[in-house]
């Protein structure tokens, strides 16, 4: 497909799931299962059952609506950082032998709890450099906890996870609870080029990049228990020098002016809005 094509990028809602179609490609990402995560529950005494193949079956259910044509793991599929639980060696190689009988393709983009993933991955499952993979020149997908290559700024849309976007609420009982929520973001990128040139490409003398990307999709996690940290109470330094993504760190992305949109779609405003409103009522 050439880059002058049509590429299309639409949230699945009420799921937390991105359809990307290029031409007669369509491409399913998912951000964020933390498969295992459920045995650091057990060292707190709380048991939780394995949540795989729950996961299975929602996915399996969306495949069979969208008919994808790769199923893209964007990071963070399973969940322990250091040594591998005993979950995850019976789960995310069943896991990942479902998922290859319901898509042709399956791709997964390495997240930071995804060390050591190869031993768990099956034959036939892509396991893409950390730097993450571009679609067709126009969409450039990485999980976002280390720069993407350099190749994906020449994207015009950059799309990760990492974060776990989320907001914070009280109800009129003045329960708190979190919603996760999609984040859409615009990209500066004579700040990006002059960033990326300083900090990246100062290693590789001689080579002349050319930075297209102009916003940034930051998807909610697949996994409904893993919430994060609501963007509404985050400073600004946390969503800017202090953030846990170094493209946000490059402070190159208007956080504060980006669009936050729930899981069923509704638009709850821009994050500065939302911030000044929900600091009121909590």
């Amino acid at each position: 497909m050439g880059r002058d094509a049509k590429v299309l990028l639409k949230p699945l809602f009420p799921e937390p799931v991105l359809l990307i179609q290029g031409g007669d490609e369509r491409v399913l990402v998912i951000a964020d299962l933390h498969i295992g995560w459920e045995i650091t529950l057990s060292g707190y005494g709380i048991y939780v059952p394995s949540q795989a193949k729950r996961f299975f079956r929602r996915i399996a259910g969306i495949v069979k609506r969208v008919k994808p044509s790769t199923l893209v793991f964007l990071g963070d599929l399973k969940h322990t950082i250091g040594k591998l639980g005993k979950s995850e060696w019976m789960d995310v190689p069943e896991f990942l032998e479902a998922v290859k009988t319901i898509v042709d393709r399956v791709v997964i983009v390495p997240g930071n709890h995804d060390g050591d993933i190869e031993a768990l991955t099956p034959e036939d499952v892509e396991i893409t450099e950390s730097g993450g993979i571009d679609l067709w020149g126009e969409v450039g997908l990485f999980h976002g906890h280390s720069w993407p290559k350099p190749e994906l700024f020449k994207c015009r849309t950059l799309v990760m996870g990492h974060i776990h976007p989320a907001v914070t609420f009280r109800d009129r009982f003045s329960n708190r609870f979190l919603r996760r929520v999609w984040v859409k973001a615009a990209i500066d990128p004579r700040c990006l080029s002059s960033y990326v040139e300083k900090r990246i490409l100062a290693k590789r003398r001689g080579e002349d990049l050319e930075v297209r990307s102009e916003r940034l999709i930051i998807m909610p996690s697949f996994n409904g228990f893993m919430k994060g940290r609501a963007l509404n109470e985050a400073t600004y330094e946390e969503l800017g020098v202090k953030a846990i993504s170094p493209i946000l760190r490059s402070r190159c992305v208007d956080m504060e002016n980006s669009e936050l949109y729930l899981l069923d779609g509704v638009f709850l405003g821009m994050l500065g809005e939302v911030r000044e409103v929900t600091s009121i009522l909590l």
